[in-house]
């Protein structure tokens, strides 16, 4: 396989190796290239990925990406994830910081 370039490098229990590559016919994807050297494409449909981790049964590659929408601070970044069995890529909604609950610590002497 020719990859044109690779990064976020990543392995499960099971020494699959997960990357972003650009291939020359499918274009930028998320690859796992098996123990046993079989190599599977996920085409991603963004193009801005960061911060690529597989989960260690290989079920699922959890990512950052960039959603593209501006606001006044810069670039807006979501989390996701692509279920490796079904090829479904899944939005991780994360609340914002104004809806969390603030939880008491008890100080330690």
């Amino acid at each position: 396989m020719n990859f044109k370039n690779s990064e976020y490098a990543s392995l499960d229990r099971n020494n699959n190796y997960y990357m972003v590559g650009e291939h020359q016919q499918r274009g930028l994807s998320f690859i796992r290239v098996s123990a046993s050297n079989e190599i599977e494409f996920w085409t991603m449909p963004f193009m801005q990925v960061m911060d690529v981790v597989a989960d260690p049964n290989g079920r699922y590659m959890a990512f950052m990406h960039n959603t593209g929408e501006r606001h006044s601070q810069g670039v807006q970044r979501a989390m996701g994830m692509l279920d490796l069995s079904s090829g479904k890529w899944i939005q991780v909604r994360i609340p914002s910081f104004d809806s969390a609950v603030s939880l008491p610590v008890k100080a330690v002497q």
